[in-house]
């Protein structure tokens, strides 16, 4: 298969190691190794290339000796929308970071499908200018978030992604490239889509000028109806907000256990109500809700907590570190359901045995977007299978009440067709047909789910899934118990036997880490960031042999706490490279001209440079320059 690539070589870097591709054969979700083992692969190769050019060059060979290939960003969803199903190759994209052009006469600026978010930010600040809306998660990429379709921050005021991008740069999967505007017909179809239809290269992006101001406020209730009644009212007034959010009590009670860390002596520092978050980019809209919320005898939160609460936005998995393991659904619903969905989903999860915490974006005068989370356990196998069903269960509660799935991945491909609607789907179907006749982008998921043994339709699949959910959730009470006795009856070993295990089982998976760590900007290889390293480490205490070459490489590290400043979960990160250096030395030896070339190369790198003047990595003046220790 490797041999197959050969006359692509000429430009990207190929990774090919064993533990390299096992990498890129997952995604964020947790899954049991009997389910993941039906469906997903480890890819024959991962491709980083360097420019556009090389993406085309690549496409056009693996399409010719049809082979599978992946389009992959940041991989920081959890619904397997880039997992390798049928191997192949995968394409990572994330290398393609360039910023083109601004254009301010316009007020668009194009960039590469790999530039993420915080980099585009970074950029236009200074210009005085700004991103429209935006995911939380803040280091994803570009095109990774409009193949997800992306809802997001201020999405109330600017609308979905897709009212954000002016036109498209793709190369479909025979090898065309093509520019696509707004206007034309065949536009839509690249939105949602997770790569099914073809490659976005370059995207034109609509900017705003900074508004220079950011003002939140929340509000909390002692009724979920009254807090939902405001939501309405808002929402029906002409006072100009960005963005508005819902968090139920369980929520607030979980986020006060994370503020035990800076407010240690205060028994609650929210009160566990559901609150409304508001924020806002103008003084005379402040005013107003101020004015607006006068009459209604509604609790004003601490503005310093407001703030506290708007930061967080970018940490929405920050509470998985008291699981040890996170489960959601994500669903767009109507914003007149939400009361009624949030009562069942929480009287569901109750029967099943957990608490559900949910978060609610108001996307358009409509639509909420909300997320559904509750804590697990993924070490405890039958306790985990039971709570999957129940995030199955929530995605079909959720379209009984007229929602419809956010996301298309593996594991929500019976639901689809829902996202789009029998006739859009027919035409993305067409479509695909047309640019992919072989099938070869992106395959086993979004239009037919495929395992080793069976491929099928989201069509046939919906019935038997919505039948078979149906009788899960008549059978809760005592489906609940069961998954009750397996969660809290682990047996000893199940629970974490050392800080390192520990850490192994809080991280994320998010890759926030991942584009702000020098090693990773100096060789391009994901094995050197925390995500990897957490990686090779659970393979290691799984029994996987490393060698020395693998474990070279956990010393390239220049202990700088930038992994630490973006981390979903605040892991202690550093700490745990020491022990883990310390632990490899033992058995391998400390690799000292290979640390020592690569702090040279580090310091000559003209990114990581960038990384410190933003204050993303830390320097520590009592050690050298790039915070290690020694170079030796």
């Amino acid at each position: 298969m490797i041999e197959s690539y050969s006359e692509s070589r000429s430009g990207g870097r190929f990774l090919e190691g064993f533990i390299e591709r096992s990498l890129y054969g997952q995604d964020q979700a947790e899954i049991p190794a009997s389910i993941q083992n039906l469906f997903s692969k480890i890819p024959e190769v991962v491709v980083q290339p360097k420019n556009v050019e090389d993406v085309v060059r690549i496409v056009v060979e693996v399409y010719k000796k049809k082979i599978p290939i992946v389009p992959r960003g940041a991989a920081s969803s959890a619904f397997g929308d880039v997992l390798p199903i049928k191997g192949g190759i995968v394409l990572d994209l994330s290398p393609l970071r360039g910023i083109l052009s601004l254009n301010e006469l316009d007020g668009t600026v194009t960039v590469e499908t790999g530039v993420r978010w915080d980099d585009l930010d970074y950029f236009l600040k200074p210009k005085g200018y700004t991103i429209r809306t935006y995911p939380s998660s803040w280091f994803s990429t570009v095109g990774g978030w409009i193949s997800t379709g992306g809802y997001g921050i201020n999405s109330i005021k600017y609308g979905n992604i897709k009212d954000q991008v002016s036109s498209l740069k793709v190369v479909s999967y025979k090898g065309q490239v093509k520019d696509i505007r707004s206007n034309d017909p065949e536009f839509a179809y690249y939105f949602g889509t997770d790569g099914q239809v073809g490659i976005i290269l370059n995207v034109e992006l609509k900017i705003r000028k900074d508004p220079g101001v950011s003002i939140p406020h929340f509000f909390q209730f002692d009724g979920r109806d009254r807090s939902y009644q405001f939501i309405q009212e808002l929402i029906d007034s002409e006072i100009d907000v960005s963005h508005i959010t819902h968090y139920n009590s369980q929520h607030m009670r979980q986020f006060n256990r994370l503020l035990k860390e800076d407010y240690p002596n205060v028994e609650c520092v929210f009160e566990k109500k559901d609150s409304v978050l508001v924020h806002l980019e103008d003084r005379r809209a402040e005013k107003l809700l101020l004015e607006f919320i006068e009459d209604k005898r509604i609790l004003k939160g601490k503005d310093h907590l407001a703030y506290k609460l708007w930061n967080e936005r970018f940490f929405p998995m920050s509470i998985k570190k008291f699981g040890p393991t996170l489960l959601a659904s994500e669903l767009l619903l109507p914003i007149s359901k939400l009361s009624e969905y949030v009562e069942m989903a929480c009287k569901l999860g109750r029967k099943c045995g957990v608490e559900i915490s949910t978060e609610s974006h108001i996307v358009n005068r409509k639509e909420v977007l909300i997320i559904s989370s509750f804590l697990s356990n993924r070490k405890n196998t039958l306790g985990y299978l039971s709570h999957l069903a129940l995030v199955m269960m929530l995605f079909e509660l959720g379209l009984e009440l007229n929602g419809r799935i956010y996301n298309v991945g593996a594991w929500t491909t019976p639901f689809a067709e829902n996202k789009f609607g029998p006739h859009i789907f027919a035409k993305l179907k067409s479509y695909k047909k047309k640019e992919d006749p072989n099938n070869l982008g992106n395959p086993g998921k979004f239009f037919s789910l495929e395992t080793k043994y069976l491929k099928l339709s989201p069509e046939s699949l919906n019935p038997v899934m919505k039948t078979t959910l149906k009788v899960l959730r008549s059978f809760s009470p005592i489906f609940g118990k069961v998954s009750t006795f397996f969660q809290t009856h682990s047996l000893q070993e199940d629970r974490p036997r050392s800080i390192i295990e520990k850490t192994v089982l809080e991280c994320a998976k998010c890759g926030s880490c991942v584009p702000v760590c020098p090693a990773y900007i100096v060789t391009g290889d994901e094995s050197v960031t925390a995500r990897g390293k957490l990686f090779f480490i659970k393979e290691y205490m799984g029994g996987n042999v490393f060698s020395r070459e693998y474990a070279e490489k956990m010393f390239l590290c220049t202990h700088c706490k930038a992994c630490e400043k973006v981390c979903q979960t605040k892991l202690e990160l550093v700490n745990i490279w020491d022990l883990w250096e310390r632990h490899l030395e033992k058995e391998f030896g400390r690799p000292t001209e290979a640390i020592k070339r690569f702090m040279e190369d580090v310091e000559q790198n003209g990114e990581y440079q960038e990384l410190r003047k933003r204050g993303i990595v830390s320097v520590n003046e009592n050690k050298n320059s790039l915070g290690r220790s020694e170079y030796v």
